[in-house]
């Protein structure tokens, strides 16, 4: 214990101790530093409410009234739920204007350039926020559509967000066609796009494990090669080496019994680096059971994408 607080009040480790809280704080101040106000269009879920199996269209028939106040029918329906809200740190005082392109999420092109949008209702929460639909009069054409929003405050000091509902026929395709202003950007973020890019980079994250697992055992190997043990069993040094090795394995049997052996070789593979090698194979098993690539990606793409897992848990 001495020895130890002899060290920490020495030059070296009050260098060491200053140099370890200036590097946490840098990495502090970077986390929470300011950023500029980005509107993020985050889609939660999908939710089927209705379906209407073939052979029962004829017999079920569900109408609505269109904006042309005219009736027409579904025979199917389904409800995105979205939450808009200020990642960054600025708030956003002048009223918002994003809009959006829709379409027809279908298989093949020829099904996209013949079937219309149909239904299309935008739902909100807050009774000042609205969002409008303009259909086109040609299918194959992707139908306008804008949110309007009169603020936004940044979530992360207000905690302030809006819940948006889209009621919709069949399944669409959103984009944003117009999506900045005086001082701020939107993203809209869907759940296929979010899954597309945590796969991918799932797949690097474990690539660059594999490649410095890979690099590791390199450097064991040529670390054991060129030990002096090693070297010595080689015919490349002399036996005093062998010997003095072979008087501690002799030491530890007799004080350990059988564990000796089992200490003998954990030392062996420290001193010679093979140690180094099966470190990392462990480490890499270890990553593999923890999902720790999966887990990784997803923070590496909510970090990239300044996604909230608060708000997305809470809404």
């Amino acid at each position: 214990m001495r020895a130890i607080w002899s060290w920490l009040i020495s030059e070296a480790g009050a260098g060491w101790i200053i140099g370890t809280i200036g590097i946490a704080l840098s990495v502090y101040t970077w986390l929470k530093r300011g950023r500029p106000a980005r509107v993020l269009i985050r889609e939660l879920q999908t939710n089927k409410l209705l379906d209407v199996h073939p052979s029962q269209r004829d017999k079920i028939k569900i109408r609505y009234i269109a904006e042309n106040h005219q009736e027409a029918a579904i025979e199917s329906l389904q409800q995105k739920t979205f939450v808009i809200y200020n990642a960054g740190t600025v708030d956003i005082s002048e009223p918002l204007s994003i809009g959006l392109l829709i379409g027809r999420l279908e298989s093949t092109q020829k099904a996209r350039m013949s079937s219309p949008v149909g239904l299309v209702q935008w739902i909100f929460d807050d009774p000042t926020c609205r969002g409008t639909f303009e259909a086109t009069a040609d299918p194959s054409q992707m139908a306008s559509s804008s949110l309007e929003i009169p603020y936004l405050n940044a979530y992360g000091a207000h905690r302030h967000c809006v819940r948006a509902y889209l009621l919709s026929e069949h399944d669409l395709k959103i984009s944003i066609a117009k999506g900045t202003g005086k001082g701020w950007s939107a993203i809209l973020v869907s759940q296929a796009a979010l899954s597309d890019m945590e796969q991918k980079t799932q797949k690097a994250v474990r690539t660059a494990m594999r490649v410095a697992v890979l690099l590791l055992l390199v450097l064991s190997v040529a670390l054991t090669l060129n030990h002096p043990l090693i070297q010595a069993y080689l015919g490349h040094t002399n036996e005093n080496t062998i010997a003095g090795f072979a008087f501690l394995r002799a030491l530890l049997m007799s004080k350990f019994g059988a564990w000796g052996a089992g200490f003998w070789v954990l030392y062996i593979a420290w001193v010679t680096g093979a140690a180094i090698g099966l470190l990392a194979i462990l480490l890499y098993a270890l990553a593999a059971i923890i999902k720790l690539p999966r887990r990784l990606a997803q923070y590496l793409v909510r970090r990239r994408l300044w996604l909230d897992r608060k708000i997305e848990a809470s809404t």
